[in-house]
């Protein structure tokens, strides 16, 4: 009784009143969640107190309850560390605190539970090394430890749980290399050990427990082979998850052999070969995404009729799709795209009713989307992108009203007017037809997408007026018509939504430019190109206003000629706005870099608009000095815009933490290793750099895109921030005691540990000024 109310006084919030019965005017045995035994009418034998709401610590005195069998606190609030005493309990067969706030190390003593079968720690804080004393409790058969601090290896010692069933060690922050000890697991059904950082290969005798079902080792860094027996090894595996690692070597064809998978997921690994033509039809996901198989999908793909998941996106796979995919009729989720896929999309595709998302960009399509398209009635997202689509745009399409999240059509061929019933796509949020041969009038019917928060038109045949109907896409933020044939007046009422980014470029419109909303900000529209506008303050920042540097004045004439015609022996690097070349000015004196944006990608146009703008008041010595702007127009007539930098002799940085010995220094004699002082220069003059930007200014200036590739170095190997393109600059300043933050995913493929698919930044002002964090995040698996 004093245990137990000791236990009671340790708890500082009970929601549910769940201990309103513990009480001395009771009998324990009848207080909720306490269990007495059988044998032993007066010994607590089973505390139960799950998914209660309960807040505060684990007493010790829980320690003295020497006949406990069970303690269950699931679910619940508990913190502070797991008491010490609980290696008292001798009786003890289960501990089940997973998804509390325990923190601290794992007591060793725990080992003294001789008699525990499950203990089952996960989503809590507990940190330190997994204690090797654990690989004393024989009479384990689960050990799940899952999200969690902990630290340090695999102890050898868990090898020795020759009972161990279930072993969950997902996202523990480990490393080294899985046990050889793991060999002696001859009972284990399932083994999680994913998203930590283990690396070595996997250890051949793994494969060989036969009783295994569940194998998941993603997002480590495992390396080397996969052996090819697997599939006869493993004969009762069901779910094998091995994405995001460096495995490499041919795909195991015997995986066919494991008839009870249901579940094979092997994305981002280095995998080479085809596809095994007769796998498991007990299969309902495949994950093959960027695993380097080639091929053609076999005809027989179409007896996995319990499919529901299919994802080859970014590979090497090739030929026409096999019209047996037609019978996957409960299939929910397709994904093909950036592969060589060719032919005609089946008319087959129809038979997926079920379908609710469809991936196709990237490849070689050819031909009309097959009108049986309009049978996928529960499609929320479409993606054509990027093919050599041709034809009309079937009306079937329009009336899917399912499609909510996302159509892309953009970068076809597809020719004709958009059809009326687009209107039907009301609840769709993001519309992408651009880049295409379409023409006639912007239908009005576009005004009944009311969910539209972006629309993509640019780069078509659009003419006529800019339809009235628009003004009724009250959520629409973002609204790209240019590159068109369009006239008339730009409506007043674009001034009245909540635009964001508004592109009119490249059209034939005239008379005045509104001058609210979106167009009161002239980094948030773009109207160039329609020579009849009456407008003003709509122009780049000119040279002269850019932190009083003398620059220089240069037309396109002159960086044609000083680039040698923009010739491929003067690129020196490509991003994704545009191409840097390397010049030579007349008097040969002077060598520069001109950054050529490409405007035909999408917000190459505002990355100009940002890099001028981020650049126009600042100059620091570990910052790249731009020496002119250029907006003109090619010989070719076409928009021409550039910026012309400061040439630095050493290249980027990527080139330097990249060197590969003899291979490289071929094509570039000076690349070697760095030192350790170069690289904390390196540091140091980064780090100066981005203290200026974020607090040497009056406005804070957010680069937004900070990368190896992005940092130069000139000859004296200093180092210097470039390419602003993403650049934020707040411009506010809070007040002290007042803070905010703004969370967004920026940034551009560039120096990332494996299994990391992008780099997130957040802001945030406090007291003592702006802080920037890089949040390295991984995708949910």
């Amino acid at each position: 009784v004093l245990s137990l109310l000791a236990f009671k006084e340790a708890i500082d919030v009970d929601p549910n009143g769940a201990l309103n019965s513990w009480n001395r005017t009771t009998n324990f045995c009848r207080w909720n969640g306490i269990t007495c035994g059988r044998k032993h009418p007066n010994r607590v034998v089973a505390i139960n107190l799950d998914s209660q709401g309960l807040i505060g610590s684990l007493s010790p005195h829980i320690g003295n309850l020497s006949f406990l069998r069970t303690i269950s606190l699931q679910n619940n609030g508990f913190s502070g560390r797991i008491p010490q005493e609980i290696g008292q309990l001798q009786r003890l067969e289960s501990i089940l605190f997973s998804n509390n706030s325990f923190n601290g190390i794992i007591p060793r003593n725990i080992s003294q539970c001789r008699n525990l079968v499950y203990l089952y720690l996960i989503d809590n804080n507990l940190s330190g090394n997994i204690p090797s004393e654990l690989g004393l409790l024989y009479k384990l058969e689960l050990l799940s430890l899952t999200r969690n601090t902990l630290l340090g290896p695999i102890p050898q010692s868990i090898g020795n749980l020759t009972s161990l069933q279930r072993l969950s060690l997902r996202s523990c922050g480990l490393i080294g290399e899985i046990p050889e000890s793991f060999s002696r697991l001859r009972r284990l059904i399932f083994i999680q050990i994913g998203e930590n950082n283990l690396t070595g290969p996997i250890p051949t005798s793994l494969f060989n427990i036969s009783t295994i079902e569940f194998l998941g080792v993603s997002f480590n860094g495992f390396r080397g082979s996969i052996p090819s027996t697997i599939g006869l090894t493993l004969p009762n595996l069901q779910l094998l998850y091995m994405g995001s690692n460096r495995l490499s070597g041919r795909f195991p064809v015997s995986i066919s052999n494991a008839s009870s998978l249901q579940e094979l997921v092997f994305p981002i690994n280095y995998f080479s070969g085809p596809l095994p033509s007769n796998l498991s039809i007990n299969l309902d996901h495949i994950g093959l995404a960027s695993t380097g198989i080639y091929g053609k999908i076999p005809n027989g793909i179409g007896n996995l009729v319990k499919l529901t998941y299919l994802y080859f996106y970014d590979n090497n796979l090739e030929g026409p799709l096999p019209l047996s995919i037609g019978k996957l009729s409960i299939l929910g989720i397709l994904f093909l795209s950036e592969n060589r896929f060719s032919g005609e999309i089946p008319s087959i595709f129809g038979n997926l009713s079920l379908l609710t998302n469809l991936y196709m960009q990237g490849n070689n399509f050819s031909g009309a989307i097959p009108k049986s398209i309009g049978n996928n009635s529960n499609l929320l997202e479409l993606h054509m992108s990027r093919n050599n689509l041709s034809g009309f745009i079937p009306q079937e399409l329009m009336n899917l009203s399912s499609i909510s999240i996302s159509l892309d059509l953009s970068y076809n061929a597809f020719t004709g007017s958009i059809p009326v019933e687009v209107g039907s796509l009301r609840n769709l949020a993001s519309l992408d037809l651009s880049n295409n041969r379409l023409s006639g009038l912007i239908p009005n019917s576009l005004g009944t997408c009311i969910s539209l928060g972006q629309l993509y038109l640019q780069g078509n045949l659009f003419e006529g007026q800019i339809p009235r109907g628009l003004s009724s896409l009250t959520g629409l933020v973002d609204l790209d018509l240019s590159r068109n044939n369009l006239s008339g007046t730009i409506p007043s009422f674009f001034g009245t939504l909540r635009l964001q980014q508004l592109n009119l470029s490249f059209n034939m419109l005239q008379g005045q430019v509104p001058t609210t909303g979106v167009f009161e900000n002239k980094t948030a529209n773009s109207l160039q190109g329609n020579k009849d506008l009456r407008t003003s303050n709509k122009s780049p920042p000119s040279p002269e206003l850019l932190a009083g540097i003398p620059f220089l004045r240069l037309s396109y004439s002159d960086l044609l000629k000083a680039t040698g015609g923009f010739a491929e022996t003067s690129l020196v690097g490509v991003g994704s706005f545009g191409s840097v070349y390397k010049g030579i000015l007349d008097d040969g004196m002077k060598t520069i870099a001109v950054k050529v944006l490409n405007l035909v990608v999408r917000g190459a146009s505002k990355s100009f608009m940002a890099e001028c703008n981020a650049l126009r008041d600042i100059r620091h010595r570990n910052l790249v000095k731009i020496l002119s702007v250029c907006e003109s127009i090619d010989f070719q007539g076409n928009d021409f815009k550039a910026i012309v930098y400061e040439f630095k002799a050493n290249w980027s940085l990527d080139k330097w933490l990249y060197y590969n010995g003899e291979q490289e220094q071929e094509s570039d004699p000076q690349l070697r290793n760095l030192d350790l002082i170069e690289r904390l220069n390196i540091a140091i003059d980064i780090a100066m750099a981005l203290e200026y930007l974020h607090c040497g200014t009056e406005s804070t200036i957010v680069h937004g895109d900070l990368k190896p590739s992005n940092i130069l170095l000139d000859e004296d190997m200093m180092a210097c921030v470039g390419d602003f393109g993403l650049a934020k600059i707040i411009s506010s300043v809070h007040p002290p005691h007042e803070s905010s933050s703004t969370i967004g995913i920026k940034g551009t493929i560039g120096y990332v540990p494996p299994g990391i698919f992008f780099v997130g930044e957040k802001y945030s002002f406090c007291p003592s000024g702006l802080h920037r964090f890089h949040i390295w995040s991984t995708p949910c698996s």
